[in-house]
């Protein structure tokens, strides 16, 4: 209704000023006709859904509507709710036509699905940069960060798909699209065909298409591949399955609402889809919590046992090994927590195995002391490793 009224508003139309201001009175009491979602191909616009609120402004006794409450009202009720203080309109020549002769139940459907849609776009940014923000730099990438090194480029055209959905969308709410149209100015009636949907139908259609992309997410993989399967089926455009209707008079129609009813779908399923890619980022962020709690406690077990095996003899002179620590802990930084977080001190892991390569190389550029059993730094290492476990 806000839509149809924002087209009829502009004057070239037809109709009466007293009809707009009781649509936008039930607007402002959040009355809501019932109409239907189906039987529209969007060809000579939205009339079956539109003819509903003809019905209801004009009192036929079985248009209904739904207050916030969810009480349905027939008509006389609905006018009494929403303080409407005029009987039923009796229809001039041309606000019948005007009325249903328009694309405001594609293009508003359209408009909120996109608008849930560009939502949803913010979302996958985020949640795309988070996971980049917590890859190590320190470790090699490996192929699984394929996707997310990828990211401008596989997100950034369909994330442009939609921001050119939107625009279109934008536009057709904000038209004259009925016809004919009436022209004060110059005294002249326009025969056009502005309620051809089919900018609705296309936008929808490429819009789902953008949503059906596999992001390569690799959580929770079995419900993900369905939801991604269903996704690439709805991808499928609508706008190619047209039928000739009215005794061939439209024997071009967009479906612009039916594609919107089929975006509606995607839109729900991405919701679902990128639900479970939360919970498997919201599970990563607290393992990584962990990670980071058991990488802090090996570094300061690493650095305590290295000052204590490591800074001096047993007669207490100062070693070679004791400006080694920092390097320990860097060969900690480098190694993965998944590889020894069952048992860090386990000498077949490779944490064990990093850190004895960093006090090895030490003592193989050490020869003098290495003679001297009292200065060995292989003796040093035996006891830093048997210290650790």
């Amino acid at each position: 209704m806000l839509v149809r009224t924002n087209t009829l508003l502009q004057g070239y139309s037809g109709i009466r000023f007293e009809i707009l201001e009781a649509i936008t009175k039930l607007l402002n009491h959040n009355v809501t006709p019932c109409l239907p979602l189906r039987g529209s191909v969007i060809a000579s616009s939205d009339i079956i859904p539109l003819s509903y609120i003809v019905g209801l402004l004009i009192g036929r006794p079985n248009s209904k509507t739904i207050v916030p409450n969810g009480e349905p009202l027939d008509a006389q009720k609905t006018f009494r709710v929403a303080d409407i203080d005029s009987e039923f309109f009796e229809l001039q020549p041309k606000e019948g036509l005007t009325l249903v002769n328009g694309t405001a139940v594609g293009s508003t459907m359209a408009a909120t699905v996109l608008f849930e849609q560009n939502i949803l776009v913010v979302f996958t940014i985020v949640t795309t940069a988070k996971r980049i923000h917590k890859i190590d730099p320190l470790q090699k990438l490996k192929q699984d960060h394929y996707a997310l090194k990828s990211a401008p480029k596989w997100l950034g055209p369909q994330i442009e798909v939609i921001r050119f959905a939107t625009k279109s969308i934008e536009k057709e709410i904000n038209s004259v699209n009925d016809n004919l149209l009436v022209d004060v100015s110059r005294n002249k009636a326009l025969h056009c065909a502005n309620f051809q949907g089919t900018p609705i139908g296309v936008s929808m259609d490429n819009a789902r298409l953008a949503n059906a992309a596999n992001y390569g997410f690799k959580g929770a993989e079995v419900a993900i591949a369905s939801y991604c399967s269903e996704l690439q089926y709805l991808a499928n455009p609508v706008t190619t399955h047209v039928q000739s209707t009215e005794q061939h008079n439209q024997d071009v129609n967009s479906l612009g609402l039916i594609s919107v009813l089929k975006t509606v779908e995607v839109i729900d399923l991405l919701k679902i889809l990128l639900t479970t890619f939360l919970v498997a980022l919201f599970q990563a962020i607290d393992l990584r919590h962990l990670e980071d709690n058991l990488k802090d406690i090996v570094k300061n077990t690493v650095g305590q046992i290295a000052k204590k095996t490591l800074t001096t003899s047993a007669d207490g002179k100062l070693q070679p090994l004791r400006f080694c620590e920092k390097e320990l802990l860097q060969a900690v930084d480098c190694v993965y927590i998944f590889t020894y977080i069952d048992d860090p001190s386990s000498a077949t892991y490779p944490l064990m195995q990093k850190l004895r390569q960093v006090l090895v190389e030490h003592a193989m550029t050490e020869g003098e002391i290495e003679k001297n059993p009292n200065t060995s730094i292989f003796q040093n290492i035996a006891a830093f490793e048997d210290e650790l476990k």
